[in-house]
């Protein structure tokens, strides 16, 4: 019971405290108020009834969005309207700002436009009744904001205007009581507001609460004209994408998979069987040839795949043989091109092609339906294709349609006239026996009697009467008789019977070259080595050295160590050793301390149980 009473007087206290600290004042709207009300002109006027105006003011610190605001008399009929001109258009009074109602008739005669204009009803009244009238302010959603009566005859021009709050230069009265708030003028004012009081603001997303005079960010405004976040078409992906990424689809569970082919529809996350990708990640048929024409799934046939989708002729070997490229007289229908077929079928030439030249060389087609015949010639002159074969220097190869190289021709160099570049034997030379067709012949010496007839040998050049002709190498070689007389060779040299040249004496069957006169040959290592005169046959070794019985060699005599140059002196403390000692004793206490401190609670603990034990004990 006594709880309760001291809770009740505390209670009593606080609020007693609180109704002596509100002192009784004027009360300041927070909103909208009707500031001036004019129901007609001067009665001198032509139709002064109807020259009429109301002006409000924001009594508050914000910015008051007035859209759709009117005013209503006391038959509730709404003459006037803060009407935006568009559905996006809000109208906003800035704070401590007018606007004002006019009527036409009241903006013409004073060459004044208002804020909102409305027409009068008839030219005799308007929509104010001077003599006693209730005019409300009400919103858009039909609530009364500000609401002011009055009995007293406005007329003559008289006006109702609302009072300054004492001290005050931007706050009027606001107490709802029409005779406390207003004081009547009885000359015309013109009106305190003026165009442009009210902020013709645009408003890009009525959806959203306030005004949005700017697209928000990351915002859309869709096809109904709201402002929307736009949707993330791929949540999987960092970011926002407002549309499928370019080379992307979407997979089953709705998520942003790379699409390998762009071009084909529906979401490839694999390449397709027999498609390859192009430079613009377009899936396109596979093909086998690349280098050819066309799109080739399978290698055709005549042809071999060589390295990566390249597909090249697969053709014989054919060699070229013998060139003529300068005939005696007229070279025109003279010069020619032989081409072996060393195979043991016949070749058909039609994927081969002849190119002549070394800078600018030029490609020839071969006859049509020509080919050789197993293991032959065929000769091609320059009126069967058109070549030419320069007189001074050329080269002729053989390739494949597709430019493959089948074989060449080495380049030749001045050819005599009738002699033809040969392949003889595995080498190409000049020969002056031409055999188009058949095979090559090397070429033969002209030789002249003394009689002046013109002998002609063939075969090849005779060797020299000291001479004789290797039947292996067809080359001459000097002959060795009992009588013959060749240079003795020098000291350390023996001739070859095999070569009949000097050679140099090895010291066995090796082969190696005779030691120096000072030398001799190790048996172990071949090598040379110096004859020395110890007993040993090697050479003494130095001083403070001897030899080693293992291996024989010098090595350094090692003996005790030489004394040193200074006495050895003991090793002293001193004053930083002593200072040093101290510093570690130092640190040790402290990390001790440190423990003690950390686990204090576990060593009172500790501490205890051993009294209690020695206290039972007792």
């Amino acid at each position: 019971m006594r709880k309760r009473f001291w809770w009740t007087m505390l209670a009593v206290l606080v609020f007693t405290i609180g109704g002596l600290s509100i002192s009784r004042v004027s009360a300041v709207s927070s909103n909208v108020v009707i500031y001036q009300v004019q129901a007609g002109a001067l009665s001198s006027e032509s139709a002064a009834a109807t020259k009429e105006f109301i002006s409000i003011y924001n009594n508050s610190a914000q910015e008051i969005d007035v859209s759709d605001w009117c005013l209503t008399n006391k038959s509730n009929i709404s003459f006037a309207c803060m009407t935006p001109t568009a559905g996006n258009i809000t109208l906003h009074l800035p704070s401590h700002a007018f606007a004002t109602f006019s009527s036409d008739s009241f903006a013409n005669a004073h060459a004044y436009t208002p804020d909102s204009m409305y027409p009068t009803t008839n030219s005799s009244s308007g929509s104010i009744v001077a003599g006693s009238d209730t005019i409300s302010l009400i919103d858009n959603n039909g609530l009364v904001i500000d609401s002011m009566s009055w009995t007293t005859s406005l007329t003559g021009g008289s006006l109702l205007q609302r009072k300054l709050v004492v001290g005050s230069l931007d706050q009027y009265v606001d107490t709802d009581i029409a005779s406390s708030d207003f004081q009547k003028l009885t000359s015309l004012v013109a009106p305190l507001s003026g165009l442009d009081e009210v902020l013709t603001l645009v408003d890009l997303c009525k959806n959203i609460d306030g005004i949005q005079e700017s697209l928000p960010a990351e915002y859309v405004i869709n096809l109904s004209g709201d402002c929307m976040l736009p949707i993330d078409a791929c949540t999987n992906i960092d970011g926002l994408q407002t549309e499928i990424p370019a080379g992307y689809g979407i997979d089953m569970t709705g998520l942003c998979i790379v699409d390998v082919c762009a071009n084909i529809v529906g979401l490839q996350q694999e390449l397709p069987v027999d498609k390859d990708l192009d430079g613009n990640a377009n899936c396109i048929d596979h093909d086998v040839c690349s280098n050819l024409s066309g799109v080739q799934a399978h290698v055709p046939a005549g042809y071999f795949l060589s390295g990566v989708y390249t597909c090249l002729l697969d053709v014989l070997v054919l060699h070229i043989s013998e060139l003529l490229p300068n005939a005696v007289g007229d070279d025109d229908g003279h010069e020619y091109v032989e081409i072996y077929n060393p195979n043991a079928i016949a070749v058909s030439l039609l994927p081969y092609r002849l190119v002549v030249g070394t800078t600018t060389p030029k490609s020839y087609v071969f006859p049509v339906g020509a080919a050789i015949a197993a293991n032959s010639y065929m000769v091609f002159f320059d009126d069967d294709m058109s070549f030419t074969l320069v007189n001074s220097s050329s080269q002729v190869r053989l390739t494949t349609s597709d430019d493959q190289s089948v074989d060449d021709a080495p380049v030749y160099s001045e050819p005599r006239d009738g002699q033809t570049w040969a392949d003889i034997a595995g080498t190409w030379q000049y020969t002056n026996q031409p055999t188009p067709g058949l095979a090559n012949l090397a070429s033969i010496e002209e030789s002249v009697d003394p009689d002046g007839t013109e002998e002609v040998v063939v075969g090849l050049k005779p060797c020299a009467p000291n001479q004789y002709r290797n039947p292996e190498t067809n080359r001459c070689r000097l002959l060795v008789t009992v009588g013959s007389t060749l240079s003795p060779c020098k000291d350390g040299q023996y001739r070859s019977e095999e070569t009949n040249r000097c050679r140099s004496i090895a010291a066995d069957s090796t082969g190696l070259s005779a030691c120096a006169v000072n030398q001799y040959r190790s048996p172990e290592t071949n090598r040379c080595r110096l004859i020395t005169t110890d007993d040993n046959g090697l050479a003494p070794c130095g001083v403070g050295q001897e030899r080693n019985p293992d291996t024989n060699r010098c090595r350094n005599i090692s003996g005790s160590v030489p004394a040193a140059s200074f006495a050895v002196e003991p090793i002293t403390d001193t004053a930083s050793g002593f200072a040093s000692w101290w510093a570690l004793g130092g640190i040790s206490l402290i990390a001790l301390a440190y423990a003690v401190w950390e686990w204090r609670s576990e060593i009172i603990n500790f501490m205890r149980k051993i009294g209690s034990f020695s206290h039972s004990g007792k």
